[in-house]
């Protein structure tokens, strides 16, 4: 799942690691020849497709937003919590819901995008779903990769392989300035320390090399689980409400499930 959780918003560390950045950089944004799959270690990570899921399906979930709830939370000042400690927070800027794998509009989803995830990795197994909401106004910025990188044995890779797949369904029409997901492009090709993330050491070096892409209601943005990305600020006084849904490879998915606080902030 996309998770961000601890750390108090450390200021960047300078030095070695903007060495790493300058080292680095023309391998992740320098021109690149034609890939055929870009969540593959030559491509650029992410992909999206448009109008693969209808308006239909799409206001249905809208329909059920009342029935969502916080199970992860963070604060304009980055204080997080989980389950029944989401209640005591004071000014929530982005909290992740309970899971939403059994919603029948999910599943729906899950079966129409499938054909295209497979294509991506063969043994993609549905892996967890919830819904992340931005309560704007909100400059809450969180860099990070997902699940399984998350975790300490897949956050170093032993090689280039795909081992999971974020989606990202908006509900409603998405740009940068309606809180559009932020990604670095070829961010995937190098590893990142998610202690860094937490503690905010890539926030700054983030929002001076993210981009956002135009997402209408009813398209998908998918991306390889190493890639960089997060929640980006929102300036407009409203909410602003994703679907994700995680694919990881079917043979990790037990000892992923084991360590996740994905389930055990669900009380699972």
């Amino acid at each position: 799942m996309s998770q961000w959780h601890g750390g108090k918003g450390s200021a960047p560390r300078k030095g070695e690691n903007q060495k790493a950045y300058a080292a680095n950089y023309d391998r992740i944004f320098g021109k690149k020849d034609i890939i055929n799959d870009q969540l593959s270690h030559e491509g650029r990570g992410f992909d999206i497709i448009n109008d693969i899921v209808s308006d239909d399906l799409i206001q249905r979930i809208n329909d059920r937003k009342d029935e969502l709830y916080p199970v992860r939370a963070s604060t304009h000042k980055k204080q997080y919590a989980e389950a029944e400690a989401c209640k005591k927070l004071f000014g929530i800027a982005v909290w992740w819901s309970q899971l939403t794998d059994d919603w029948d509009e999910v599943q729906e989803i899950h079966e129409l995008i499938y054909p295209e995830i497979k294509k991506h990795l063969t043994d993609a197994t549905f892996y967890a779903s919830d819904i992340v909401t931005i309560n704007g106004p909100s400059r809450w910025v969180g860099p990070h990769i997902d699940t399984p990188h998350r975790f300490k044995k897949y956050n170093k890779r032993e090689n280039n392989d795909v081992c999971g797949i974020q989606v990202i369904i908006p509900l409603d029409d998405l740009d940068k300035d309606t809180g559009a997901t932020g990604l670095i492009p070829y961010s995937h090709q190098q590893d990142w320390d998610i202690q860094d993330c937490y503690e905010g050491v890539h926030d700054e070096y983030f929002l001076e090399n993210a981009e956002q892409y135009d997402m209408p209601k009813g398209s998908i943005l998918f991306y390889n689980t190493r890639l960089m990305h997060s929640t980006m600020p929102l300036h407009l006084p409203k909410k602003r409400s994703i679907l994700l849904i995680n694919y990881l490879r079917n043979d990790i998915i037990k000892e992923i499930k084991d360590e996740d606080n994905v389930w055990s902030s669900n009380g699972k």
